[in-house]
């Protein structure tokens, strides 16, 4: 924490907050405002329990952006191929199209934004298939585009789980996902939560623009 400065974080191509377990100041908090509003892109993992089980404050930051997270369990409410009702095997879910058209290769004369939340249809070749770990749910607002949510075979159903926006100034980039797991050696190479990070580390790094 010594070394939480502004000049420091702004050597991160991607400044990256996973699993926090402590408070951060009124001081941090700003610093990380700033980073994110001169142009930096931030990636935020948080576990099932939210704030609350990290013992942390990362709402006070993230609801300023319209996503926050919900201090909920996300489980599944049948037994597939996981053992345990929170690793969670996701198919159902509804997913950003061009999110899905992105890591997909999905061919569709069309640009790649992230941020436009256009609800049409790109076939049953462009399903996605996740196991959402020991997560929980995220609330969002208007302003924000869910990536991905928990379906119908989860519970708490059509959650928001994967969330991005940007900065008030329309320069940085902010990503959150309520499953700290979700990237850990025990799950990143399952299904296609490999494929799910290449496209929000692109989207984050500007390799897929507006």
């Amino acid at each position: 924490k010594k070394d939480f400065v502004l000049d420091k974080i702004k050597q991160s191509s991607i400044f990256v907050i996973g699993g926090a377990k402590s408070n951060f100041n009124p001081q941090e908090i700003d610093i990380l405002r700033q980073f994110l509003e001169e142009g930096g892109s931030m990636l935020i993992f948080q576990g099932e329990g939210g704030d609350a089980k990290y013992n942390t404050n990362l709402n006070e930051f993230l609801k300023d952006y319209g996503i926050t997270f919900h201090g909920d369990s996300v489980v599944r409410t049948s037994y597939f191929k996981y053992p345990h009702p929170k690793e969670c095997f996701i198919d159902t879910m509804k997913v950003h199209p061009e999110f899905l058209r992105s890591i997909k290769n999905v061919n569709k004369q069309k640009k790649i934004d992230l941020l436009d939340n256009d609800d049409d249809d790109t076939g049953d070749d462009a399903l996605l298939k996740i196991i959402y770990p020991f997560g929980q749910s995220l609330d969002t607002k208007e302003n924000v585009s869910v990536i991905f949510n928990s379906g119908i075979i989860a519970y708490p159903l059509n959650r928001p789980l994967c969330a991005v926006t940007t900065s008030k100034s329309g320069k940085g980039k902010l990503c959150v996902i309520g499953s700290l797991r979700f990237i850990d050696n025990d799950y990143i190479d399952k299904e296609e939560n490999r494929k799910v990070m290449e496209g929000l580390i692109k989207w984050l790094l500007g390799l897929i623009n507006p």
